[in-house]
């Protein structure tokens, strides 16, 4: 296996650099290094370490520069998430164009325990819970190559210990103690708290982790299961239906959620549907409910979308315009039906060769709140949870018409 080890020359990435080897038997190695220009000679001395130590060890370095600041004033997001989509969108262009099979990056347990405890302040639910995962794709790319976290059991106390023991050299970044900083605060003032009351807090919260990732797959399954009948052809969720489920304040929480729901504005909606109240028109921020059915109110629906079926002529592209997508009408069921976008769903989008999340989709595309709440999904045959089209963007690329298609299924605006 061919791996890019990501290195900015901190204390956990020289840790990974320096035991490569043992974490990946059998691979070989290269090095990217970002210099993010956010520390003046500081972010240089850091390109400047990381290039001597891969000189010394014979390994290959690729290195970048960004302009954060202004990619994230540009695109309205903080340092740290401009500076997280750079690196991540980078390293993914990296493995495409040198072959690379997987990106290996240091988060060990305290940065998974950070995650988990910043993502339950926010209220993420139980999927923000699960944690950093050993593997997965990389963020914001579509391609075959992996992201790898060899060192999620290893503490930072352990990590530093070693590295000291081994008289191996590393580049603090002064950053670090500025508790101005969520992840940081959590981590200077939080942590040592927890330690006082569970020294193993680290350990407990990774083996909470992995059961709360397997009652988060329990309750996936039991939305994907429901979703069909308590939701109509039309997008609207029949509240009579609904509340036949013991559960359906999570139905009802993870239905509304791709919508911007308010905390506040949910608590009265589950008030109004637990006292049966569901005949007069009411609103819940971006929700209607009226006479048994929860929808958009009009001027914020979707478009009206029409669906037509027809022999593939040969000058099909002809019919594509701003609006209107086309597939391969014979790999789709015979009735298709439009639903609403929901946190987990994905696609193959068309051109690409890996699977992305229709939420990532959403900010490669540059779509507003108002776009997302329009989308419209068509569920891909015998695979829940991914899209075979996102209206009005994007198809799964397995659906595009070939050479081979004898009909096409045309789905374009009414309006």
């Amino acid at each position: 296996m061919r791996i890019l080890l990501a290195v900015s020359g901190g204390i956990d990435s020289m840790y990974l650099a320096e035991n490569a080897g043992d974490l990946f038997p059998g691979s070989s190695f290269a090095v990217a290094h970002c210099n993010f220009r956010l520390r003046g000679a500081a972010s240089d001395g850091d390109e400047a370490f990381v290039r001597s130590w891969c000189e010394a060890h014979a390994l290959t370095i690729f290195v970048q520069s960004f302009d954060t600041p202004t990619f994230a004033h540009k695109h309205g997001i903080s340092l740290e998430m401009a500076a997280r989509e750079l690196r991540y969108r980078w390293f993914a262009q990296l493995c495409s164009e040198e072959g690379f099979d997987a990106v290996a990056v240091a988060h060990n347990s305290d940065d998974d325990a950070e995650t988990m405890l910043l993502n339950l302040l926010r209220g993420s639910g139980t999927h923000g819970l699960r944690g950093m995962a050993p593997e997965g794709p990389i963020p914001f790319s579509a391609g075959p190559a992996r992201l790898l976290r060899p060192m999620l059991g290893l503490e930072r106390k352990t990590i530093a210990a070693w590295m000291q023991a081994h008289g191996k050299s590393w580049r603090e970044d002064h950053t670090n103690a500025d508790d101005r900083i969520k992840r940081n605060k959590l981590r200077l003032k939080a942590f040592p708290v927890f330690e006082e009351i569970n020294p193993a807090f680290r350990a407990t919260l990774r083996s909470d982790r992995d059961h709360i990732a397997q009652a988060d797959d329990i309750a996936e399954e039991y939305f994907r299961t429901a979703l069909p009948y308590v939701r109509d052809a039309r997008g609207r969720i029949d509240t009579t239906r609904l509340l036949e489920y013991t559960h359906w304040r999570y139905l009802l929480f993870r239905l509304t959620g791709p919508l911007g729901l308010d905390a506040g504005h949910l608590a009265q909606l589950e008030a109004a549907l637990a006292a049966g109240q569901t005949a007069e028109t009411r609103y819940y921020g971006p929700l209607t409910l009226s006479r048994g059915f929860l929808s958009l109110p009009e001027g914020e629906t979707a478009p009206h979308v029409h669906l037509d079926t027809l022999p593939c002529p040969t000058d099909w592209k002809e019919l594509l315009r701003p609006g209107t997508l086309i597939l391969d009408a014979d790999l789709l069921p015979r009735q298709p039906v439009l639903r609403a976008w929901q946190p987990g769903d994905w696609m193959i989008p068309l051109g690409m060769k890996g699977r992305k999340k229709l939420s990532d989709l959403f900010n490669d595309l540059k779509l507003s709140a108002e776009d997302k709440v329009r989308a419209r999904v068509m569920d891909y045959p015998g695979i829940p949870g991914r899209a075979a089209l996102l209206y009005p963007w994007r198809i799964d690329d397995s659906l595009k018409v070939t050479e081979k298609t004898k009909r096409i299924l045309i789905v374009k605006s009414e309006e």
